[in-house]
């Protein structure tokens, strides 16, 4: 009797298995932007393996694990592209209204309500105006209210009066800062048809601590022409 004839060992692709794990951590791709080498490295592993394979087909296996990785790859990472576009919509929507909002405070002459959403502030340092144990000549220094009522481009938008109209508003920037924080940019365009003053906020988005709407503020804000406020 002939001996029995048994196929030649076929070893299953490194960048298959490589794909497939790829594929299985991109949904990490939704917790941070760096996570987002995972459904970008299964499709590119996983297309390199299948040529391989398909070109070897006598030596190596995989085909299946390859193809599996590139499409976990590619259906997520397009998911999270989506996800985080809409969203992205969302937080611009928002800060427009915000933005909005806040401009028409100091259109109505109301600057100590706008100054209310700026950046959250810090208790005064020693010898600083309210600060406890302030001199006579720490008393007589503007507060952090007065200053920001008194420095550009408060007082143009102010000038401005309650028949001004934001002509335009536009979205500048988008940056995530972690811990759910987001800031951006905002340029708008105040008229009242005779003069106008174009401004950019620098605002933050940050989740509630006690749940609810999420908190927005004004960390900054400038004139075109780049006077800071």
């Amino acid at each position: 009797m002939s001996e029995p004839e048994f196929g030649a060992y076929r070893s299953v692709s490194v960048l298959a298995i490589a794909a497939l794990l790829c594929g299985l951590a991109s949904p990490l791709a939704a917790l941070a932007p760096l996570c987002f080498v995972f459904p970008l490295a299964a499709c590119v592993l996983g297309s390199i393996a299948w040529a391989r394979v398909t070109r070897n087909p006598e030596v190596l296996t995989g085909a299946g694990l390859a193809l599996t990785g590139a499409a976990l790859g590619a259906m997520i990472g397009a998911g999270v592209i989506a996800v985080q576009a809409a969203e992205n919509t969302r937080v611009a929507s928002q800060g427009d209204a915000f933005s909005r909002e806040w401009i028409t405070l100091l259109l109505n002459d109301n600057p100590s309500a706008a100054f209310a959403l700026t950046a959250e502030q810090a208790p005064p340092a020693p010898g600083a105006p309210g600060a406890p144990g302030a001199g006579s000549d720490a008393a007589q220094a503007p507060s952090p209210e007065e200053s920001f009522a008194r420095t550009e481009p408060a007082p143009s938008l102010r000038s401005l009066g309650r028949g001004a109209e934001i002509e335009q508003s536009e979205t500048l920037d988008m940056i995530r800062v972690g811990h759910g924080r987001i800031q951006l940019g905002q340029r708008l365009r105040v008229s009242d048809g005779q003069a106008s003053v174009s401004v950019v906020l620098h605002l933050e988005r940050r989740p509630n601590a006690i749940g609810g709407p999420a908190v927005w503020r004004v960390l900054s804000l400038k004139r075109e022409d780049g006077q800071a406020g």
